[in-house]
């Protein structure tokens, strides 16, 4: 597996005088991470081997981490049942860590994934692939709600409905993300088969307007068989498979591409005072358990795809830290997920309604894309489309060699 609880993931400090400081504080007793931020990543296949990174494992810790010496210049800190942390250039971790043979697969994907080295190369849902090394990919909203919190993505009626994905199309979305239940913050649950209703005609019009890989975002694996047989060859679930026991079963079987959420609560109460003793480090073992919940469940791992979450559950200040630290997520070894669109956090200072978050939205997409989030989840998808094709050029994941 690439990932799992107690799998390893990595953290980049600026310099080593910052690394031994976390590293005195992990041996001492102290839990991982520590306070770095990643650094904007490239997002390109051809990562950097130099830079120096601290490569963080929580309990369990293979035995032979712990019983090796180290060539320098790596340094190593921690104690058994308390975690361990090893710092260095990342050629230096790959080369130390293929000696130790194969009980160190999940460190080598770590740091590979982590540091840019390897990157998914492609999202595979049904019979399609959506490949991942043409820039950033967007995934279009159509809410069939009459309660989504912004009215500008509800579409209620068939004509509506078709009126929005192929405008969506014509914009340049590369996946439409049919939804039949509000979920934000105190949304009450829907009947499935209510949801079945609103959901499944849409998913058909869709399929039938657009050509484009359809996804359902639903919690009920009723629900999810229903647009699957309806067309749809992608499950958007915020629970990750949590909510319904039946649901990372039904994916497997169908073939279908999985978005894995972390969501802390449920809609109606996630809101109310969420706390974290660890942020990035509570998602990161919840995304890490329900990726090795869905291949233990037969999901190929070429069909996971991890979402961490952003206003699920999450105080403003909490989902700035994700932004901030998003490129930590790379190390489980799946593709990102993120959806910022219009979202509260993104309301400034002022408390800005939904209909005027629009040129933060397109901010907060930058950010994100330009540490190699590899999907977007948003409601503008031309306009996003506009501001993320610039961001893909100055990473480098897109260019056009002309005199400009």
């Amino acid at each position: 597996m690439i990932a799992e609880v107690g799998s390893p993931r990595l953290l980049w400090p600026s310099n080593i005088e910052e690394a031994g400081v976390e590293l005195e504080r992990v041996g001492d007793g102290g839990t991982w991470p520590g306070p770095f931020s990643a650094l904007p990543r490239s997002g390109r296949p051809d990562g950097s081997t130099d830079s120096g990174v601290a490569l963080g494992w929580s309990e369990p810790v293979p035995p032979v981490m712990w019983g090796t010496n180290l060539p320098a210049p790596l340094l190593r800190r921690g104690r058994p049942g308390r975690g361990l942390v090893v710092f260095g250039p990342a050629d230096g971790l790959l080369t130390w860590l293929e000696r130790l043979g194969t009980e160190t697969e999940q460190a080598r994907a770590a740091v590979r994934f982590g540091t840019g080295l390897e990157t998914p190369r492609y999202w595979q849902v049904g019979r399609e692939r959506i490949s991942l090394r043409e820039g950033t990919r967007l995934m279009a909203v159509v809410n069939v709600t009459p309660d989504s919190f912004y009215a500008g993505s509800r579409a209620q009626g068939l004509e509506k409905v078709g009126a929005a994905v192929e405008a969506a199309t014509h914009e340049g979305a590369d996946i439409i993300d049919i939804g039949g239940e509000s979920t934000s913050p105190g949304a009450e649950p829907l009947p499935a088969e209510v949801e079945v209703e609103r959901v499944v005609p849409a998913v058909e019009l869709a399929v039938a307007r657009t050509g484009l890989p359809i996804s359902v975002d639903t919690t009920k694996a009723e629900v999810a068989r229903a647009a699957l047989e309806a067309g749809a060859v992608v499950v958007n679930d915020i629970t990750a498979g949590t909510g319904d026991p039946r649901m990372l079963p039904l994916v497997a079987e169908s073939g279908a591409g999985v978005v894995l959420m972390h969501r802390k609560g449920v809609a109606a109460t996630m809101q109310v005072d969420p706390r974290y003793d660890d942020l990035v480090g509570e998602i990161y073992a919840f995304l890490a358990s329900r990726a090795a919940a869905a291949r233990a469940a037969g999901i190929e791992p070429a069909r996971i795809v991890a979402d961490p979450g952003l206003g699920f559950g999450k105080r403003r200040q909490h989902n700035f830290e994700l932004y901030r630290r998003v490129a930590e997520f790379h190390c489980l070894g799946y593709p990102l997920l993120v959806g910022p669109s219009r979202k509260l956090h993104t309301s400034g200072p002022s408390d800005k309604p939904a209909e005027e978050r629009l040129m933060a939205t397109a901010a907060a997409c930058a950010i994100l894309a330009y540490q190699g989030v590899q999907i977007l989840r948003v409601h503008d998808v031309g306009e996003m489309r506009r501001a993320l094709d610039t961001v893909d050029e100055i990473r480098g994941a897109l260019v056009e060699d002309r005199v400009s």
